[in-house]
């Protein structure tokens, strides 16, 4: 038996991931040589990706951006100036145009800080009112739309440093202590992920930090994981479900999930294994999958696999997908994205079938109204809904007599997952009702003021 055992193990292998290898298309961006994935992609649609050099153990001198507008078929190369031996942290992009990068310098000399180009990554102009003077060290740059969005860093001054800013970045405005948690002893971190007008970002003591106003206030959960963990990624579908997964420490690749917007947390049965986990990112128009990837080693003190790993279903099954070596991730769609791959390659994902992950029909969308979050509340919730097909919506708040008392939507809307934010303003604690009327489907939930 154990003769014919491994033979037969290695064709059954062969015959079911060749097929999802060749799903992989080897593109190439033009930059040097790298013994590691260093690039840091930012899809923008099924044509546009950005991509900028990313962490290395040296600074890079001549600091290099790519971008394709043709789907990967043809990545031009552009030097970014003004940031030659800083390193770039990550990469926003917006459209075929308009990108922010956020730059941070090492020895604390400067503070880097965030650069945008608007014409294609020929010119790149640091936007100054955010990270000034020398000690800052600015880590994710996201953007919720052409203009609201929000920078974290490092701690500063006894707090972390986030700006954030509501004219595309041309006046930043950092938050204020008050309106973020205290630290936890020797805590470090900053990046994280968004959706909707919420943000998540890591910390060293496994706590994850969020805010549902696209930054303004802040909010934390400690102790994701136990205190022998040490560092996780964060990724969310929408602004109430997502995943953590641990990368280091004795706790490496376990998952805990949260449906409550990050405010709570639950370690899943069954964790992945191999590969290692690095980074995680969300599959847009799932039900429910998201990515997972690793390069060899690197930044590691223990022994980490290259590869990548796959699940359907929030993180409670896991496939093993290749060994490559794959650094950043960004998807578009379920059908379309890109993966950092050595040197100058780059994965991109494009083929009849979405990566063996579940694509969501949108025959199988139903109109969905979700319990406010959180509730009871006294200055603000957030209410969230589904709609299948493009449709008039109409959410509105009645008190317990009937009367409404608040309109939060009411026009066309297409498919897609929303959310609304109520604030209490002039309403008067108590009891209330939110009605949501989509063509013939009518929803209404309770929610209380406190």
């Amino acid at each position: 038996m154990k003769t014919y055992r491994i033979p037969v193990i290695v064709f059954m292998m062969l015959s079911f991931s060749l097929p999802l290898f060749s799903q992989w298309i080897v593109q190439h961006s033009g930059l040097p040589a790298s013994l590691n994935p260093t690039l840091l992609l930012s899809a923008v649609d099924s044509n546009v990706c950005w991509g900028v050099q990313g962490d290395l153990n040296t600074p890079i001198l001549n600091q290099k951006c790519v971008l394709t507008t043709d789907g990967g078929l043809n990545w031009s190369l552009k030097d970014i100036q003004g940031i030659s031996g800083l390193y770039v942290a990550s990469v926003a992009g917006l459209n075929a145009t308009t990108a922010w990068i956020a730059v941070y310098d090492s020895t604390r000399i400067t503070s880097g800080g965030i650069f945008k180009t608007t014409d294609g990554g020929l010119t790149w102009i640091k936007q100054s009112s955010a990270f000034p003077g020398a000690g800052g060290h600015p880590m994710k740059i996201y953007f919720f739309d052409a203009n609201n969005g929000l920078c974290t860093g490092q701690p500063r001054s006894g707090y972390w440093e986030i700006y954030t800013t509501s004219d595309g970045g041309t006046n930043w405005t950092r938050v204020l202590s008050a309106n973020i948690p205290p630290l936890a002893s020797g805590d470090y971190g900053g990046y994280g992920a968004g959706a909707g007008n919420s943000f998540w970002f890591n910390s060293a003591s496994c706590s994850v930090y969020r805010t549902t106003d696209k930054g303004l206030t802040w909010s934390v959960a400690r102790n994701i994981f136990p205190p022998t963990a040490f560092f996780l990624e964060v990724a969310f579908k929408n602004t109430l479900n997502g995943l953590a997964i641990s990368y280091y420490g004795d706790e490496k690749n376990k998952v805990s999930s949260s449906t409550d917007g990050g405010a709570s947390w639950t370690r899943l049965s069954v964790p992945p294994s191999v590969p290692s986990a690095a980074r995680i990112t969300y599959v847009p128009g799932t039900s429910g999958s998201y990515f997972v990837t690793s390069f060899k080693n690197t930044g590691y003190p223990q022994t980490a696999m290259s590869g990548s790993m796959y699940t359907n279903d929030d993180g409670l099954t896991w496939i093993p997908f290749d060994s490559l070596s794959h650094g950043s991730t960004s998807f578009f769609n379920n059908t379309i994205g890109w993966s950092a791959g050595c040197g100058d390659t780059i994965f991109k994902w494009q083929g009849k079938y979405p990566l063996g992950i579940s694509d969501v029909k949108q025959s199988s969308i139903k109109v969905t109204l979700s319990q406010n979050y959180p509730n009871p509340f006294a200055a603000l919730t957030v209410i969230q809904y589904q709609i299948p097909n493009s449709s008039k919506v109409s959410l509105k708040v009645f008190n317990i007599q009937g009367k409404e008392v608040a309109t939060l939507v009411n026009e066309e809307k297409p498919a897609g997952s929303y959310q609304v934010n109520l604030s209490s303003g002039s309403l008067s604690t108590g009891i209330y009702y939110y009605r949501l009327q989509v063509g013939e489907s009518v929803q209404t939930k309770k929610l209380c003021i406190l």
